[in-house]
């Protein structure tokens, strides 16, 4: 990991979004050579026949403030349901089992904690521990109210930690994309964070198709590589699905794939992996796939979950173009980006410093072409 570091100064991060969305610079990479751009421009960028593949995930309100009985305060920031999909989970009512961390746990041994909002009254009951995780039982009243809607009444949208700072009300908006449909991630698929519905058509009209999947970004994303050999790090699991659509696009595609953010490249590439072992989840290291783009249309739609880590020497089935932001220094998804474009992703970062580009979520973007 020592080899994927750099040197960022905090004034380089974006702590808030540009004030309008898509006003952001955009490093365009192919063979060697890099230019600035604004982002969408040059056109000729994209070209007719591209599939522009994004992901429709949308981040859950997940952080809620709890109050122990002798008042102290504890933060539950909601992971994952333990058993059901997403979609099942935010529509039980009086009652839902999560994985979530916990903020404060120290204070909170034993027993429910309690949270009161405008027409709501829950409780939280820690039910096991799994390292830095606990599970937990949640139970609300009026139990008619089903747990995504008691989210939005009393949960606090997480943004990523190196922010440093509370949410406010400009990232209720702007830490989602504008193409945002499915709820359950707690992170945003931040590639997607520049585009705009006037650009997405634009470049439709272009010829340019577009497709989408979702990945339920997890929290784990943010998790620092802290282990010198980067294949010792441990990956969190994140819960996928490609509907049959997207599935035929890719697979008749005559143009380059084009993965919208780091999300979409570990899903797609994530598929073609599960070509080789259907109905299984996708581990860590990836198996060798043979074949072309047409042995997608084996699957129907696909769920699944994934641990795929993709880090230098990984071999690329699917994709051709990656637009992604500037990622954190030894962070897996740094290892991605240096996987696709290989040792130039250091010069590729040091431009863009030198050319005073915003780093990190909500900072500048790149189109990223594999070498």
């Amino acid at each position: 990991m020592s080899e994927y570091d750099y040197v960022l100064p905090d004034e380089r991060i974006a702590k808030y979004p540009p004030e309008k969305r898509g006003d952001s610079k955009w490093l365009i990479y192919r063979d060697g050579q890099m230019s600035v751009h604004r982002f969408g421009e040059p056109e000729s960028a994209l070209p007719p026949g591209a599939v522009l593949v994004f992901n429709d995930a949308k981040v859950i309100p997940a952080r809620m403030l709890f109050r122990t009985e002798s008042g102290r305060d504890v933060e539950i920031f909601c992971l994952r349901p333990h058993v059901l999909d997403y979609e099942r989970a935010l529509s039980e009512r009086g009652s839902s089992l999560w994985t979530a961390y916990v903020g404060g746990a120290k204070k909170w041994k034993r027993g429910k904690v309690r949270l009161t909002a405008p027409n709501l009254e829950m409780t939280a009951e820690i039910v096991d521990v799994e390292n830095d995780v606990r599970l937990v039982r949640f139970e609300w009243q009026p139990d008619e109210t089903t747990f995504g809607e008691a989210l939005e009444v009393a949960g606090r949208l997480p943004i990523p930690p190196y922010l440093r700072r509370e949410t406010e009300a400009v990232d209720q908006e702007r830490y989602q994309t504008c193409y945002a449909q499915t709820p359950g991630a707690v992170a945003a698929p931040t590639a997607g964070l520049h585009f705009t519905p006037e650009l997405i058509k634009k470049l439709e009209n272009r010829g340019v198709k577009t497709a989408k999947l979702t990945l339920f970004v997890s929290a784990g994303t943010f998790k620092p590589v802290t282990v010198e050999n980067a294949l010792d790090h441990v990956m969190h699991a994140e819960n996928f699905s490609v509907p049959p659509e997207t599935i035929r696009l890719l697979a008749e595609a005559k143009g380059p794939i084009i993965a919208v953010g780091t999300t979409v490249m570990r899903t797609l590439e994530s598929l073609w992996q599960m070509l080789d072992r259907p109905g299984q989840d996708v581990g860590r290291f990836p198996v060798a796939v043979s074949g072309d783009r047409k042995r997608l249309l084996e699957f129907g739609g696909v769920s699944a979950s994934t641990r795929l880590m993709i880090a230098p020497g990984y071999p690329f089935a699917l994709c051709d173009g990656l637009i992604t932001n500037f990622h954190q220094p030894k962070s897996t998804l740094l290892l991605l980006v240096a996987a696709f474009v290989g040792r130039d992703w250091k010069k590729i970062y040091d431009f863009a410093l030198e050319n005073d580009f915003r780093f990190l979520s909500y900072g500048d973007s790149s189109l990223l072409w594999r070498r």
